[in-house]
């Protein structure tokens, strides 16, 4: 961040975001919560507590798939090559595209 920005820009943001919290989660409120998740230990740990869940949730509800969760971590190369032939396009998939890239010079960026 030093690299992009003056120690004075840095220290602007930071009293602007601290005097304006309801402005920026107005914005992004996940971010907001991202960053408090950071700095905060309760935020951090209330964060933390909800990853668990979901995460156990999620392993929970893919208990019994086959090609869930549990079971990547056993795949060899195969998963791999036999996911990379899937047409991202067919609905049958289950792959979403969630967002389109802009390109730059050729090269699709993030």
């Amino acid at each position: 961040m030093k690299e992009d920005y003056s120690e004075e820009q840095i220290d602007a943001f930071y009293k602007d975001f601290t005097e304006n919290i309801p402005k920026y989660e107005e914005n992004n409120a996940l971010g907001v919560n991202g960053l408090f998740a950071f700095t905060d230990f309760n935020k951090f740990k209330e964060a933390i507590l909800m990853f668990k869940k979901d995460e156990a949730a999620t392993f929970q509800s893919n208990e019994d798939d086959k090609a869930g969760i549990a079971d990547i971590s056993n795949q060899d190369e195969s998963f791999y090559w036999k996911l990379r032939e899937e047409d991202p396009k067919d609905p049958s998939t289950g792959w979403a595209l969630k967002k389109e890239w802009p390109e730059k010079d050729g090269v699709k960026v993030a």
